[in-house]
């Protein structure tokens, strides 16, 4: 049963970026270079709007062909004096919106993506993960993110099978991953190559 997580440990200085724009149902962040190695794709992100936020899942490069460096950060600006912001365009990244929560860090039923630029984005960490996905984990989460694209799922897979090595076996998250396919061979393709690669035998 997913629960929520502490807002009281999530400050601004522990900021890793900031929301770019909206692109669908997805939410393109930008972050910041000197903590752009902090980040990779299945990493988890909160996205703070001030009541409260959202949870998301760190895809992949962003690709904007139109960035004209019109995107001015605010947070940190301290790292980016000796960056070129006409190519800001650099450190964008796709990531999936997952739950949404409310101001006192529990997950909401409904779901809203009410986010706008200059959103704080912080890294969640593992421990809050951990918490957030309950003791017996609830994946339900997968079936929002893009499955098929094999790097977020060889991260995704490897992060989860860290934070959630006590409650789920590899076998077991195998099966949480085609649960959650929706039935798409491609998605079912992507995620049984990925667990072979870690010798699961599948």
């Amino acid at each position: 049963m997913t629960v929520g997580i502490d807002l009281g440990r999530i400050g601004l200085e522990d900021a890793v970026g900031e929301v770019y724009r909206l692109e669908g149902s997805d939410v393109v962040v930008y972050l910041l270079p000197d903590r752009l190695d902090r980040v990779r794709p299945g990493n988890f992100l909160y996205i703070d709007t001030g009541e409260g936020g959202v949870i998301v899942v760190a895809g992949s490069k962003a690709i904007d062909p139109k960035y004209a460096g019109k995107f001015q950060p605010r947070l940190n600006r301290s790292s980016i004096m000796n960056v070129d912001t006409t190519r800001l365009y650099e450190f964008l990244f796709t990531t999936h919106p997952i739950y949404e929560v409310d101001s006192a860090g529990n997950i909401q039923r409904s779901f809203r993506l009410f986010v706008k630029p200059h959103n704080p984005v912080y890294l969640l960490p593992d421990d809050q993960v951990a918490s957030l996905l309950g003791e017996e984990p609830d994946l339900s989460f997968l079936r929002y993110l893009d499955l098929r694209d094999i790097i977020l799922v060889r991260n995704l897979a490897a992060y989860l099978s860290k934070v959630l090595g006590r409650r789920l076996t590899l076998p077991e998250l195998y099966k949480e991953f085609l649960r959650n396919s929706g039935n798409d061979i491609r998605v079912v393709e992507t995620v049984t190559r990925v667990f072979m690669e870690v010798g699961m035998g599948v």
